[in-house]
């Protein structure tokens, strides 16, 4: 692949990818910075954002929960959703496609605590396809203000109609328990050690390790596209609800199905 440009403490890295493959997965391999020090981690097409990470780090924690193995050294950015077991087929085809497209961006920005940074980048590519006809995961995360020993609401959750909902991440330290709620009607309501015991129970379908510090809604327990939970021109409200022992700040990340379009969200 290209060289990654402007690897440098305190300044902004971008990796600008050759266009024509279909990629399956990029590593990284990291030297003097951490993941956590590789913050605001944008995926873009034709400048259209896709993806948004608050770090390295979180990407490895939502990693680390779909069973993926987690390195030293080393970062994987997946596209291929090798968790959706139930046909193969499926979890290659959200692959990312660039036949097509003018540019496929990656960029991040490195901590001015960073020692001597070096990031190197390998692709696992497979045949080209057609940009315009792809289905992508999708990333993104909202901060959200939270009070202490309470549900707060979180009422501004994008709806992009035509999309699925695969999972939903609130990342904070304590969080005690989740509900969604989709025009009145409670989809999900479950406090932390019952949520991770019923992940677990579908040991045999999926592997799924829940990670401290995050509280996971998982609509792909039974590793098929078609459980995730689809966003249709009916739904008015959607509102996730989050309990947690102190207030402060929280993170909900929201993994979408969408297929590209230029306009898309």
């Amino acid at each position: 692949l290209k060289k990654i440009e402007n690897v440098v403490a305190g300044q902004t890295a971008t990796l600008q990818l050759p266009i024509g493959p279909t990629y399956d997965k990029l590593r990284f391999v990291l030297s003097g910075v951490t993941p956590a020090q590789c913050k605001n981690v944008k995926l873009e097409l034709n400048g259209r954002l896709i993806s948004d990470f608050t770090s390295f780090a979180e990407m490895q924690k939502i990693d680390a929960y779909y069973g993926r193995r987690v390195q030293e050294g080393f970062v994987t950015m997946h596209f291929n959703e090798d968790d959706i077991t139930a046909n193969l087929a499926d979890g290659r085809f959200f692959g990312l496609a660039t036949l097509g497209l003018s540019t496929a961006t990656i960029s991040f920005d490195i901590d001015a605590a960073a020692t001597t940074p070096a990031i190197q980048v390998f692709a696992e590519k497979s045949a080209p396809f057609p940009a315009e006809q792809q289905w992508l995961r999708k990333y993104r995360r909202y901060p959200f203000p939270q009070g202490a020993g309470e549900f707060s609401e979180h009422t501004t959750l994008p709806k992009p109609v035509g999309a699925t909902i695969k999972a939903i991440h609130a990342i904070k330290s304590d969080v005690e328990a989740v509900e969604l709620v989709v025009d009145n009607t409670r989809w999900f309501e479950f406090p932390k050690a019952v949520n991770e015991e019923m992940q677990k129970d579908y040991g045999g379908l999926v592997r799924r390790v829940p990670q401290s510090g995050m509280f996971t809604l998982d609509f792909a327990l039974q590793g098929d596209v078609g459980n995730t939970m689809p966003i249709t021109p009916g739904i008015q409200d959607l509102r996730l609800k989050t309990k947690c022992t102190t207030g402060g700040q929280i993170v909900v990340g929201i993994e979408y199905y969408d297929r590209w379009t230029q306009a898309g969200f």
